[in-house]
């Protein structure tokens, strides 16, 4: 709240996360819930966003440029190193959609 290039913005409708996504640079997950693979972290870095999760939970294998933290300090020292930064955009990650992710494990279940 103190730094004039960080902003918490809360709920979000759905709706908007593309444009909230495309006007951002870094997401801040530090859940502990162990989320198998949570769509934010996958919209996130299909954006090209930067990412700081835990180390606990589904997120960090989702993003293999993440910054991954543990404790309050480390939170908030990757959440300060992204600020020094300042404007960072990674590669966007291509996801499969539903059906190509349906077939691949349908493929990967029956063939040997």
């Amino acid at each position: 709240r103190r730094h004039p290039r960080a902003t918490w913005l809360g709920h979000i409708d759905p709706s908007e996360v593309p444009k909230v996504m495309a006007e951002h640079d870094v997401l801040v997950l530090p859940s502990l819930w162990p989320e198998n693979s949570p769509l934010v972290v996958r919209e996130a870095t299909a954006g090209g966003l930067s990412v700081i999760v835990s180390k606990k939970g589904g997120s960090a294998e989702l993003a293999h440029h993440a910054t991954l933290i543990e404790t309050e300090r480390e939170l908030q020292d990757a959440m300060q190193s992204a600020v020094d930064l300042g404007r960072v955009r990674h590669p966007p990650m291509k996801w499969p959609s539903p059906a190509e992710h349906a077939k691949r494990l349908l493929a990967d279940a029956y063939c040997y």
